[in-house]
């Protein structure tokens, strides 16, 4: 990790980061997935992955790709087909948030503050399965429906603005 981490990483670096890590090698992209790893990331994936296009057979999902892609849509709350995607998503979600945080603790002892932070957002994205630009109150998808939380992103309403508000706003 070393030679990957740089205080300069946007968010789509640290998924590759994590995504190269050795605790995903046994993830193969198999080409009967590939179709469904397409869509996963045309509908569900908000932060860019790098993948190939190949003239005549359209983008390929290598190893890296499907780690990364199948981390968002775990975030994204994506329903995955195939038990065997269900099963390579199982097992990054529970690598990724140890290695977030452990990039995390790396870089707080390399003084790369900016990207720390960072880091430990995307830990939480990860475990709480909310985007940054998601609202707050989507964590508690059981008891909050959807279409609230929706209008509340719209609405540009923090939870502190409700926090603040009479029962009559």
């Amino acid at each position: 990790y070393n030679e990957l981490v740089h205080p300069a990483m946007t968010e789509a670096d640290c998924f590759e980061v994590v995504a190269r890590s050795s605790e995903f090698e046994n993830v193969q992209a198999r080409d009967d997935e590939n179709q469904e790893l397409v869509k996963l990331l045309t509908s569900c994936c908000p932060i860019k992955i790098k993948t190939q296009s190949i003239e005549g057979e359209g983008i390929v999902i290598d190893q890296i790709a499907k780690v990364n892609i199948l981390l968002q849509s775990y975030i994204s709350k994506a329903d995955v087909d195939g038990f065997a995607l269900v099963a390579d998503m199982n097992h990054v979600v529970q690598s990724a948030g140890r290695i977030f945080r452990a990039l995390f603790e790396l870089c707080v002892k390399k003084g790369f503050v900016t990207l720390a932070n960072k880091l430990l957002t995307l830990n939480k994205v990860v475990t709480q399965r909310v985007w940054p630009h998601q609202h707050a109150l989507r964590q508690f998808g059981h008891v909050v429906p959807a279409d609230w939380c929706y209008r509340l992103e719209q609405k540009n309403l923090h939870v502190d603005r409700l926090w603040e508000m009479d029962h009559k706003e």
